[in-house]
């Protein structure tokens, strides 16, 4: 299974405390580009193999 994502995002896992620019920042670089002096470009690519999966249940018995 291939997975690709990219965008910006905090420096580390930081999900829940997402940086604010503070009033100087904004000015000087405006708000999108102080937003983005506080976060990271990621670009992230997974490759995970994939197991075959039997579908169908195996008859045995239990006892």
């Amino acid at each position: 299974m291939n997975s690709n994502h990219s965008g910006w995002e905090p420096f580390a896992a930081m999900r829940n405390e997402m940086p604010y620019p503070s009033e100087a920042e904004i000015k000087k670089y405006g708000l999108d580009g102080g937003r983005k002096r506080k976060l990271v470009y990621r670009i992230k690519t997974t490759k995970a193999p994939i197991s075959p999966m039997n579908t169908r249940p195996i008859a045995h018995s239990l006892t």
